[in-house]
């Protein structure tokens, strides 16, 4: 998120915006399907048709809120070749989902807050359902909505569970106190899995300190960053602001694209899961 989008979060304020009572996870129904990770992650048995083939592709993307006509149009391009599209900044009143060839995706999001109606907030959607999935939420102090990340989770063919977390960090904080609370959250959530994981998003790294946090935090998963090639991820003062970290996975391909579709550019991966010895 960008400076121009503090300018579009002040400028919400005299909309009718709302942050929810309660913290929620829902479905495009926008019906309850998880609460808060820090109170625990369900995971159910996966039926045989909801796990993962052996390789998969990952989609992380910024959307800026659907604003740009052409998302839509991108984004089903990589709709045809994604298994899992991990997206920040989800108006979920749109005609995102009803356009899209993923309208018979499993997704879920992470409800932020809501301006007219809309719920808004980190998505994650997926050819195959979830077996477990919760939220995370942390205040951005200065403008006061919640940021949020999504943790779900992902049968693979080995027999192991495979967590993913989408996350849209804290931006407007001069200071790490915010940005740190918000890793640590996850951290101490994540800390609890051994097996596979992804964590993907746009974490507004736009300064060493932040990259610094960061760096501690995956130092603690013994998450390893990826190299992209090409690599044109959007930068703020020539640092990267968006991520996929990875462990226990292996990497095909790697990518970034230049896109005018929003105010980030998309990053593109495609893994292998590792066959247990």
């Amino acid at each position: 998120m960008t400076i121009a989008l503090s300018l579009f979060a002040i400028g919400t304020l005299s909309l009718p915006w709302q942050i929810p009572e309660h913290k929620q996870v829902v479905d495009r129904q926008e019906q309850f399907v998880a609460g808060e990770c820090l109170d625990g992650v369900e995971v159910v048995a996966a039926s045989a048709h909801n796990v993962l083939e052996s390789e998969f592709s990952v989609l992380s993307w910024n959307v800026y809120k659907q604003q740009r006509n052409n998302v839509i149009a991108e984004l089903n391009q990589y709709a045809t070749t994604t298994d899992l599209l991990l997206l920040q900044e989800v108006v979920s009143q749109s005609t995102l989902f009803s356009t899209l060839p993923v309208d018979q995706w499993h997704w879920v999001q992470a409800r932020a807050f809501t301006v007219s109606q809309s719920v808004i907030g980190v998505a994650s959607l997926s050819r195959y359902e979830a077996i477990g999935t919760c939220g995370f939420w942390r205040t951005e102090p200065w403008i006061l909505f919640p940021k949020t990340a999504l943790l779900t989770i992902y049968a693979l063919p080995e027999g192991e569970s495979l967590w993913v977390i989408n996350i849209h960090a804290i931006n407007f904080a001069l200071g790490l106190e915010d940005y740190n609370a918000q890793l640590n959250d996850i951290v101490r959530v994540a800390s609890t899995h051994h097996g596979p994981m992804i964590w993907a998003g746009d974490f507004n790294t736009w300064r060493e300190g932040r990259q610094q946090a960061l760096d501690e935090a995956l130092s603690q998963l013994n998450l390893q960053p990826i190299a992209f090639r090409p690599d044109v991820r959007s930068e703020i003062f020539g640092y990267a602001l968006d991520h996929v970290f990875y462990r226990k996975l292996n990497i095909v391909e790697a990518k970034s694209t230049a896109s005018d579709a929003s105010d980030h550019n998309p990053i593109w991966v495609n893994f292998t899961s590792q066959k247990n010895p």
